[in-house]
């Protein structure tokens, strides 16, 4: 009776050790890609510019990101979060021009959530490009689930402030000075089989009176849809923990004016400049199967620094 007790115990802390063992499921994650059209306000010969858009969806903890924007949660409550937070701001002109002039960025600043219920938040978020030109949004979200269904419907209201619309509407030109426009938009899920979704999002952009009166502002609002494919957490079988462990990875290398074919053969010629590169990459695991295969994924961010040394600046004149 003793000795039974005793085995019971023990089957009881092998099972207690090995769940420590387990690394904890992230909330949910996943990795798509899709392409992204939109319409050119301005007035040119193109209307519509096209972006094949890769993404990254991770929520664990208090990091968090959602394709486009991220965020971490410094401060939380019960119904409230404030997070340091970004989010990448497209600038939509001809692809002509787009090496020229390139005012795409990510926008940095701090965001303020609120639970209303579990179908209902609003977000509030003041940002900055790198240039210091602010604005600030407010945006009230609403989520439903209807089978493979996930629908998100939002309405966001956006200050502009004068240096930010001057310069991404007014173009340095004209001055429409600070105003506020309304986005509305609905980002939409379909869970197609085990890992596998489809994504789309349409919306359309209201631009404010001021802005309009700008000479070379061709239109008073702006559309955009994107549709894509991606892998996500299965919905219908959530997972708690993961077997999969973390890991750091360093790695460094040196460079070679050989080609691949000669690298994999062995037939290697060192780089004349001695150009190296060292890096570390983290990984962070999201999943031990996909599509029930045991195939481990991660997260892997990362640093990479080159090394260039001062020698391979030298530049020999050629006659």
């Amino acid at each position: 009776m003793v000795l039974l007790i005793l085995v019971t115990h023990n089957a009881y802390g092998e099972e207690q050790l090995a769940e420590k063992k387990k690394t904890k499921a992230p909330e949910n994650w996943g990795i798509a890609m899709g392409i992204r059209s939109a319409r050119i306000p301005f007035d040119t010969n193109e209307s519509v510019v096209n972006d094949v858009l890769p993404l990254i969806f991770y929520d664990n903890g208090r990091l968090f990101i959602d394709g486009l924007e991220a965020g971490y949660r410094l401060f939380q409550g019960k119904n409230w979060q404030l997070s340091p937070f970004a989010r990448y701001r497209f600038f939509d002109i001809p692809k002509e021009f787009q090496n020229d002039i390139r005012e795409d960025g990510l926008d940095l600043g701090g965001q303020f959530t609120y639970h209303f219920s579990d179908w209902f938040h609003t977000d509030f978020e003041v940002l900055s490009d790198q240039n210091g030109h602010i604005h600030a949004n407010l945006t009230p979200s609403f989520e439903f689930e209807r089978g493979d269904w996930d629908f998100r419907p939002y309405v966001r209201f956006r200050w502009k402030s004068a240096d930010f619309n001057n310069r991404y509407y007014g173009l340095g030109r004209e001055n429409p000075g600070s105003a506020v426009d309304v986005l509305l938009s609905t980002d939409i899920r379909y869970h197609v089989y085990r890992n596998l979704y489809l994504l789309g999002q349409v919306s359309l952009r209201m631009l404010d009176s001021d802005t309009r009166d700008v000479s070379f502002v061709k239109r008073s609002t702006q559309g955009e849809a994107f549709f894509g494919f991606g892998f996500f957490d299965d919905k219908k079988r959530p997972v708690d923990t993961l077997d999969s462990k973390p890991y750091v990875r360093l790695a460094h290398g040196w460079g070679t004016t050989s080609n691949l074919g000669e690298i994999l053969t062995g037939k290697t010629e060192s780089d004349p400049y001695n150009n190296q590169m060292t890096s570390v990459f983290f990984g962070v695991p999201l999943a031990d199967e996909l599509f029930t295969i045991p195939i481990s994924t991660y997260l892997t961010p990362g640093l990479v620094v080159y090394l260039m040394p001062r020698k391979s600046l030298t530049w020999k004149n050629r006659t």
